[in-house]
């Protein structure tokens, strides 16, 4: 089953909203704070979300993602992905046609496990 811990592993988080800051660290801090001094000196025409999505485009260029890092997220996301399907097949075990079924049916079972969790069943 995904666990949350597994799924914040994945190293794959770009910020897009002022709110996605985690103000309870010192870079949070300090980056809420630098946004804040940008939105009301220099970039005043900005909204702090505008800035954020200014300053990721900037990481990107300033840190481009190497060919191993890239390989790794999808690695990342191929096991998330074989995690989520095994959770299905857990959950549905009188399914027998797995390999003709549609993606977006998996998906659309993993967003309503995401609002609503079903217990783990029990063999």
């Amino acid at each position: 089953m995904l666990t949350k811990k597994y799924l914040t592993q994945l190293k794959i988080n770009i910020m897009k909203n002022i709110k996605d800051i985690d103000t309870e660290t010192e870079h949070g801090k300090l980056l809420s704070a630098a946004i804040a001094k940008i939105t009301t000196e220099s970039q005043t025409d900005k909204t702090p979300d505008e800035v954020l999505e200014q300053l990721n485009d900037l990481k990107r260029k300033m840190y481009p993602m190497t060919e191993e890092q890239h390989k790794q997220i999808h690695v990342e996301l191929h096991q998330s992905l074989d995690q989520l399907f095994a959770d299905y097949i857990m959950h549905h075990p009188d399914e027998t046609e797995f390999t003709h079924m549609p993606l977006n049916r998996l998906l659309a079972w993993a967003n309503e496990q995401r609002k609503d969790p079903t217990p783990t069943p029990e063999f």
